[in-house]
C-alpha cells in the first residue's frame, strides 16, 4: 500500500497473520516505472504544479476560425492539450513548452504552425511564471498516425538537472 507521495506506508500486520497468497498483491519492485498520473490529476514536480485539463485528438485537419487563416492538414494527426501550471516557488520561473512522449520513446514538441488555432490567452510561448499565479495553456502537436500511449512530460522548469514526471493523456491510436 502506498501513501499519497508514493512512499510505502508501514503496516502493523504480523508476518504469521499474512496469507501466503498475498505475495501477488505486493507493491511493484523499485525497478518498475510508476504508473503515470492521468488527465485532471494534479502532479507536482519540485516546485511546479501541473494539471492536464483535457487532451483531444483533432484528426488530420485544423479548421480555420477566420478568413485570414487557412486550414492546416497533416499526414499524421493533431493532438490538442489544455493544461494548467503553477509556480509554487518564491522566484519567477520560465516556461518554454511541454513535450509529449509516445510508447516508442519519440518526443513531440508543440507545432509552431498551429498557433493561429489556439486562443490567444492560452498560447503560452516562453512565458514568465510569477509565484503562485496559475496559468492555463493550450498546445497543439503534430504526431504520426501510429503514435500510441501519448504522455505529457512535465518538469520542474529548471534548465540544469531537471526533474520530470509523466501524465497519461488517455488517447487511443488510430
Amino acid at each position: 500500500n502506498a501513501g499519497s507521495a508514493g512512499v510505502p506506508t508501514a503496516t502493523a500486520i504480523q508476518p504469521e497473520a499474512q496469507p501466503a497468497a498475498s505475495a501477488t498483491n505486493a507493491p511493484p519492485a523499485a525497478t518498475e516505472a510508476p504508473k503515470a498520473a492521468g488527465v485532471g490529476e494534479d502532479v507536482q514536480v519540485d516546485e511546479v504544479r501541473w494539471k492536464i485539463l483535457e487532451a483531444s485528438d483533432l484528426g488530420t485537419t485544423l479548421k480555420a476560425k477566420d478568413q485570414f487563416t487557412k486550414d492546416k492538414t497533416t499526414s499524421g494527426r493533431f493532438v490538442q492539450v489544455r493544461f494548467e501550471l503553477e509556480n509554487l516557488s518564491k522566484d519567477m520561473l520560465s516556461f518554454a513548452g511541454l513535450d509529449l512522449l509516445d510508447a516508442q520513446g519519440r518526443t513531440f514538441k508543440p507545432s509552431s504552425d498551429a498557433f493561429p488555432f489556439i486562443p490567444t490567452e492560452e498560447n503560452c510561448v516562453f512565458e514568465n511564471l510569477n509565484p503562485n499565479v496559475a496559468k492555463t495553456c493550450t498546445a497543439i502537436y503534430e504526431v504520426p498516425g501510429n503514435a500510441a500511449g501519448l504522455q505529457a512530460q512535465v518538469t520542474d522548469l529548471k534548465l540544469i538537472g531537471s526533474a520530470s514526471s509523466l501524465i497519461d493523456l488517455g488517447l487511443k491510436a488510430e
